[in-house]
């Protein structure tokens, strides 16, 4: 499970960008990932600092710090499709979800969306598949992602 780059909304190729880790970090591709204090971090629920999603595995020693890692900006205009759980009490999307309430990241897999956590959400859902249990997602544009270099 994980987030994919999907499209632009104005077309055009994923916006790539490296940034710098902390160390000892295990990405997935597809990982939603923050910065906390200039270097990037695992994404985790209510984070107010999301950055994309990684483009690539990578695993960072615990001498790795400023080890750059390849992330798929998730900037205005970037779709991601990404899986939903179905595990809580909400089990499907609705169109009453689509563009207002922000949802979250599981807190056991930040790689999928959480359908029962709209507390701190970052991620606007702007399309859904509820047979395959997918959503397609845009960062918050209230966040405020910080971007480096």
């Amino acid at each position: 499970m994980s987030f994919e780059f999907w499209k632009r909304a104005a077309g055009g190729v994923p916006p790539v960008k490296l940034f710098p880790s902390t160390a000892s970090q295990t990405y997935t591709k597809g990982m939603p990932v923050s910065v906390t204090s200039g270097l990037l971090v695992i994404g985790a629920p209510a984070a107010s600092t999301f950055v994309g999603v990684t483009n690539a595995a990578v695993t960072v020693g615990s001498d790795g710090v400023n080890t750059m890692i390849e992330v798929i900006e998730a900037l205005p205009d970037v779709i991601f499709k990404a899986d939903f759980t179905n595990a809580g009490t909400k089990k499907t999307f609705a169109n009453a979800d689509l563009h207002g309430t922000l949802f979250d990241v599981n807190a056991t897999d930040p790689s999928v969306i959480d359908p029962d956590d709209t507390t701190n959400g970052a991620w606007v859902i702007q399309g859904y598949d509820n047979t395959n249990k997918k959503v397609y997602v845009s960062l918050a544009s209230t966040m405020s992602a910080p971007t480096l270099g």
